[in-house]
């Protein structure tokens, strides 16, 4: 008799970065990764479904005689992504609206090291460069079901006067300080 392997478990994350508060810019696009422990994984979900028509009529892969339908999922999702360029929008909240989805499976054999996603800003400087303006991070529920996340969002801050000029002349209100130092004051806020 063969030794059973570990078993594993199933995390699926689906949902979408709605929008994001940074009064201060605009034009701004969004990055997301995810970041997890050793033990975790992330996976490709082979599905069963209804035989499709084309597969009754012979075409394609699969079983006919069998009745079913093997498919690897063309969603699998991706660990990371990157979302259009968004304007603030024009009613009271001024809010960045990306409606960005995010799609992706992970598999493990432990808890430890449950994946976060991780969010980065991204917009033009007064050249034109793309400059972050802000990042954060929030562990994936623990629980299944709905959930919507706020993310607080560290803006970095020059550390030279020559950077401060070059980079971008605007003033960062409430960011003297580093992103450890302030705490939960002064950050712009992703909404999940």
């Amino acid at each position: 008799m063969a030794a059973a392997g570990p078993s594993v478990f199933l995390l699926m994350v689906n949902g979408q970065v709605e929008s994001a508060q940074f009064p201060e810019y605009d034009d701004l696009y969004c990055k997301y990764c995810f970041v997890y422990g050793q033990d975790w994984a992330p996976t490709a979900m082979v599905k069963e479904t209804a035989l499709p028509a084309a597969a009754q009529r012979g075409e394609g892969r699969g079983s006919p005689e069998l009745g079913h339908w093997l498919s690897l999922s063309s969603s699998q999702g991706l660990e990371e992504g990157i979302s259009q360029i968004t304007s603030k929008s024009q009613d009271a909240r001024r809010a960045l609206v990306w409606n960005f989805p995010i799609d992706v499976t992970f598999k493990s054999t432990n808890p430890y090291g449950w994946p976060q996603i991780v969010l980065s800003v991204y917009g033009p400087d007064v050249f034109g460069n793309d400059v972050v303006r802000g990042y954060g991070a929030v562990h994936v529920p623990f629980s299944p079901g709905r959930h919507k996340k706020t993310i607080p969002m560290f803006v970095p801050e020059s550390v030279s006067k020559l950077q401060k000029f070059t980079s971008d002349p605007r003033p960062l209100p409430g960011l003297r300080h580093s992103p450890l130092q302030r705490g939960d004051q002064g950050h712009e806020e992703a909404g999940l």
